[in-house]
Formats: C-alpha cells, structure tokens, sequence
C-alpha cells in the first residue's frame, strides 16, 4: 500500500502544542483546547490514512491471539515436570527392565530423558514470551509530549487519537500503528529500538510473533529427538561395553 505523502506535525498556534489530524476544518489542541484550524493538505492526509486505520482494526483480532504470552501454568507444568519426571522415570525403569541397568545406564536411558519434556517446555514458554515482550514494546505508542496529553507516535512523535480502553492506534501523519502506552510496555521499549524499524503495523508484528512461535515450537521438538537419540547412542555404547 503507498503510503500518503509526509508533512510536518501540526502544533498549536497559542501553545506549540502538537495536535492530531482530523477530517474537520478545526480540532481542540490536546493541550490548551484552543481550535487549530486544519490546512486543506492535513485534511488530505488525515482522509487518506483512513486505508491503513482500517488495516490496523482488521489485524487486531490476530493480534489479540498472537500478542500474549503464554499462559502462566506453561513455564510451572514446565518446571515442575524437570523435578518429577526423571526420578518417576528412574523409578520405573529400574522396576520394569530386567536384568537391572546399572547407574550410568539407568541415568542414561531414564533420568537424563526425563528431563527434556519439562526443558523444553519451559524454554520454549520463557522465548515466547521475551519475543512477545520485544514486539509489543516495538509498537508501544510513545509517552505524552507533555504532561496530561496525548501519547505521541513512536515512529514520527506526532499525538495520537487512542480512546480510553483502545488496543491500538494507527498514526495520521505517518501511518505507523501504536499499542497503547503501558508502564511495563515502555519499560520493554527502551531494549527494542532496533525493531522498531522492522515493525511497522500490527500485521508486521502478529506475522513475526507467528514466524518465532513456529520456530520455537519446532526447536522444542527437536531438542528432544537429540536428547532420545542420545540416549539410545550412549545405552548402546554402555551394553557393548559391558557385552
């Protein structure tokens, strides 16, 4: 989609304010109230823009699945499975398989497998949710210009229009979609700069979250078939040592 071309931000003619577009011949400046009358080039801009608003409503949805991390019991099942599964393993193997295994071969086939379900689990819950944290601080709007007004673009600083309890913002001047500003957001933001540049929209960001959460996942998987292949290899060296 071509994007509108760019003008500079709009301020207040009494305050110096920055001010949002509107469609309207005149909007209140956020700061002091005072009308600002809106050039015919900024009413252009701000009809044009309503394209990339509407984008950025039809990708929230998506956002809303993917922008979360994950559960809470994800990382506690995970941790959990790392304290009991291997000596529950250990236990079992060494009841069922006869003739009894000795203890580099038991550690070998039951303790050190145990241990990658609740691993991987875990590692895969923790790397989820520190790419849904950098994301989310990537399109985090940034704080108001001055105190009591508006939270501003993170891309160009112009004020954004973000309603009381909205996800999300699209940027008249620039295009660009803000989160809502949140204190753990903005804390989040200042490790992110880099991304900030790579993420331009919510669509950009949900198709990133959906990149890493598949990549994860498969790592997981493949974490644990090297893990059991491992284990095969090293039971195999044990008993023809012992053959």
């Amino acid at each position: 989609m071509s994007q509108p071309a760019r003008l500079e931000v709009l301020s207040c003619p009494g305050c110096a304010a920055p001010v949002p577009l509107s469609t309207d011949a005149s909007v209140a400046c956020p700061s002091c109230a005072a009308p600002v009358a809106i050039p015919e080039a900024y009413v252009r801009l701000a009809e044009a823009s309503r394209g990339a608003d509407a984008a950025r409503r039809a990708a929230e949805p998506l956002w809303r699945a993917l922008g979360g991390p994950p559960p809470r019991w994800a990382r506690n099942l995970g941790m959990a499975l790392v304290v009991l599964l291997p000596p529950l393993a250990s236990v079992l193997v060494a009841l069922l398989v006869k003739p009894a295994l000795g203890a580099a071969e038991l550690c070998a086939v039951a303790t050190l497998p145990a241990v990658v379900p609740g691993a991987a689990l875990w590692l895969w819950a923790a790397a989820v949710e520190a790419s849904v944290l950098g994301v989310q601080a990537a399109l985090t709007a940034a704080p108001p210009a001055r105190a009591g007004g508006p939270a501003t673009c993170r891309h160009c600083g112009a004020p954004l229009q973000l309603p009381a309890g909205a996800l999300s913002a699209t940027c008249s001047y620039c295009q660009a979609d803000n989160l809502a500003v949140s204190a753990a957001r903005l804390e989040a933001a200042q490790a992110s700069q880099r991304l900030r540049a790579a993420v331009h929209s919510l669509a950009d960001g949900s198709a990133r979250l959906r990149t890493r959460r598949a990549m994860f996942a498969l790592g997981a998987l493949a974490l644990c078939g090297l893990f059991g292949g491992a284990a095969e290899l090293v039971l195999k060296a044990l008993r023809s040592l012992h053959g």
